[in-house]
């Protein structure tokens, strides 16, 4: 292990970067699920798809975020990413309980 020092203070070696693989996203914006659960890559956050209107896709959050995002930075949602949006959901719901 080497170790790179800047101003004589040892700094560990930067980890690999690990990149996605290529195709894992959709072929199209027709094939992109209104209603289901995917990934935005740019902000990395699960979200569900609202709307299509061309190649801009409307996604939402339970907590009430939304935003516009070019189907191409979409990505499938796996199993934990749906587990998490439907935890994150509930969180904010007993949250929104104790507020008047």
């Amino acid at each position: 292990m080497t170790v790179r020092t800047v101003s004589r203070t040892p700094v560990p070696p930067r980890p690999p970067v690990i990149r996605p693989r290529a195709g894992t996203g959709y072929p199209g914006p027709e094939a992109v699920p209104v209603g289901g659960i995917v990934v935005d890559k740019d902000r990395d956050m699960v979200a569900r798809v609202d709307e299509i209107d061309g190649r801009w896709v409307e996604v939402s959050r339970p907590t009430g975020l939304s935003w516009r995002v070019n189907w191409m930075r979409l990505r499938p949602a796996t199993e934990r990413e749906h587990h998490q949006l439907r935890a994150l959901g509930r969180l904010h719901q007993q949250q929104r309980r104790g507020m008047p």
